[in-house]
């Protein structure tokens, strides 16, 4: 009996050991709009991919799916109260558990998606509420307060931020005097460090990791700046003064691009050189071409080429990584396109519900496929698709839909 319990403790022990690590997070692994799924269909039919599954009582909101092994996560807005609601892969219910208010005064729903890191998940509303729930029963672990228990201060639209987590530091920005940003205890809540920034309010941004020079920087968008942290201490690295915006950073190889803010000179796309060291920067090179209204989409790189939604022109463009200059563009007929990229094809989801997948060569723009979401109004369509083991997840108003895009094996 004893030797039965000892093989019964070391194969738990083992089997925790050797565990791997599941992350969904906003916008891809690496938070760039970029999938590396194979084995996708390269051209869709007449209707569209088939239709797997589809749940329409989500409510308000435009929070993403967080897409695991063994179900699927996101938040539903349902009279003014969020709640984090899990399903199988086959699109039953697993759970939904409330989460408390949501903004409701203007673009209500819940904005932000869910974290989920191994076992737990994690949300940050428009109201500043920061929740860490059980991702297996949807149970509070603990909360935060950014606004009562830090100086958070919250801006016109509402907190928009999507988490971050490095190892055990669960990053977020309250936005305030001197809590601007701060790093937290992701298993407890408690305060690793706080930084006081510039003492600026949040942007409608969310943070990306870099590493340089074998040190974690943690990039994020305030009101009118560009701030870089040591994630280890929170120390400033280095600002860079923006006017304003709602810019989605992307890094490559020590550059940052940064769309739709007004620098200086004016509205438009900027590159900057961030020093060997990691603790500066420099104009690399800025964009009158890109003068846009607004970037919700985000922009995606792929072969030393930026593609985005120009909501000014209507239009997805291209442009060149290196030197700013534009290459092409696609008219939509929509003011704002969301994209991603998977096997090097662009997937544009348009406001109006128009989802298509989309080639670019020397020849310009090619459309292998186009469907129209069903159901939902002419509203704000811009929450970000997710694609996961062959499947493409798509909020679209009160609905998740679930759609095959995997190859057929022959």
């Amino acid at each position: 009996m004893k030797n039965l319990i000892l093989i019964v403790l070391i194969f738990a022990v083992f089997t925790q050991c050797t565990k791997k690590t599941e992350i969904s997070q906003w916008r891809g692994p690496n938070r760039d709009g970029v999938y590396s799924e194979t084995k996708l269909l390269k051209e869709w039919p007449e209707n569209g991919p088939e239709l797997l599954w589809k749940f329409d009582e989500l409510g308000n909101g435009y929070s993403s799916a967080a897409v695991l092994s063994d179900k699927v996560i996101t938040i539903a807005t349902i009279d003014s109260i969020n709640y984090v609601i899990a399903f199988d892969h086959k699109g039953s219910v697993l759970y939904k558990k409330e989460l408390g208010k949501e903004w409701m005064i203007n673009f209500p729903g819940a904005r932000s998606t869910p974290l989920i890191y191994d076992d737990k998940g994690y949300f940050l509303n428009g109201l500043g509420k920061l929740f860490c729930f059980n991702a297996d029963d949807g149970e509070i672990i603990w909360q935060k307060d950014l606004f009562s228990d830090f100086d958070g201060r919250n801006n016109k639209y509402g907190i928009t931020e999507n988490l971050l987590i490095d190892g055990n530091k669960l990053f977020c920005t309250p936005g305030g005097i001197e809590d601007n940003i701060i790093a937290l205890n992701r298993h407890t809540g408690e305060l690793v460090w706080k930084c006081d920034g510039n003492g600026e309010i949040s942007d409608y941004a969310s943070p990306i990791l870099i590493e340089i020079a074998e040190e974690k920087y943690m990039i994020m968008i305030t009101d009118s700046s560009i701030i870089s942290l040591d994630i280890a201490d929170g120390n400033i690295a280095w600002e860079y003064d923006l006017r304003t915006g709602n810019p989605l950073p992307i890094y490559k190889e020590g550059y940052l691009f940064i769309m739709d803010f007004i620098t200086a000179e004016n509205r438009g796309a900027l590159m900057l050189k961030i020093a060997d060291d990691g603790k500066s920067v420099s104009k690399e090179w800025f964009s009158e071409y890109l003068n846009v209204g607004g970037s919700l989409g985000g922009e995606v790189v792929m072969d030393n080429k930026i593609f985005g939604s120009n909501s000014k022109e209507k239009s997805i463009y291209c442009i060149d990584w290196s030197t700013g200059a534009p290459i092409d563009s696609l008219k939509t007929n929509s003011f704002i396109s969301t994209l991603i990229a998977a096997e090097g094809l662009l997937y544009s989801y348009s406001m109006n519900g128009t989802f298509s997948l989309l080639q670019h060569d020397e020849s310009g723009f090619k459309t292998k496929g186009s469907f129209r979401v069903e159901g939902g109004n002419e509203g704000l369509h811009c929450s970000h698709p997710v694609i996961k083991d062959g499947r493409l997840y798509i909020r679209h108003d009160n609905s998740l839909f679930v759609y095959n895009i995997a190859k057929e094996v022959s």
